[in-house]
C-alpha cells in the first residue's frame, strides 16, 4: 500500500496528489470522499492484482475487482499493473512490485499512458483542473 503510494508519487512528473486506502474494503469510500473534495479532478485507481485468490474459494481479484467498482462509483480511471505470467509466476501483484523489478520508469510509461489516454477518452481533452486541485491517484492495499 503505502510503498506503491511513494512509487506512484515518484514516477509522475509533475508529481500528483496520492492517497492510500490500505485496505479495498473501504476503496470506494475513501474515492467518493476524494471525489466530494475534489469534484473536477481525474482520479485514478492503482490497482494490486491479486491473481493469487483466484485459485481459493471465493475465487475473486478482489484488488481488481474493487478498483474497477470504486472506479465506476466517481467515474475514475483503474490503472492495472503490467504483469506478465512470469511476473505472476514470481508473485508480483503492484506497482511497488514492477519498480522494484524493472525502475521507476516502468510505473513511470503505465501511469503516463493512462493519464493521456484518459484525456482523450470520449471527448475532446478534459481542461485542468482549478489550480488548487490535481490528479488523484489512489492505491489500495491488501
Amino acid at each position: 500500500g503505502m510503498a506503491t503510494a511513494i512509487r506512484l508519487r515518484q514516477a509522475v512528473e509533475p508529481p500528483v496528489s496520492v492517497a492510500v486506502a490500505f485496505d479495498a474494503g473501504n476503496l470506494e469510500e475513501v474515492v467518493k470522499g476524494l471525489r466530494k473534495q475534489y469534484p473536477s479532478s481525474r482520479i485514478f485507481i492503482a490497482a494490486d492484482d491479486d491473481h493469487k485468490l483466484l485459485k481459493k474459494p471465493p475465487y475473486l481479484n478482489v484488488g481488481l475487482e474493487k478498483a474497477a467498482a470504486a472506479a465506476q462509483a466517481v467515474k475514475g480511471v483503474v490503472i492495472k499493473p503490467p504483469l506478465s505470467d512470469q511476473d505472476r509466476e514470481n508473485g508480483l501483484t503492484d506497482f511497488d512490485d514492477i519498480a522494484r523489478k524493472s525502475g521507476l520508469a516502468a510505473v513511470s510509461k503505465v501511469v503516463k499512458k493512462a493519464l493521456k489516454h484518459d484525456q482523450g477518452v470520449g471527448k475532446a481533452k478534459r481542461s485542468r483542473p482549478a489550480q488548487q486541485e490535481q490528479d488523484v491517484g489512489l492505491e489500495a492495499a491488501l
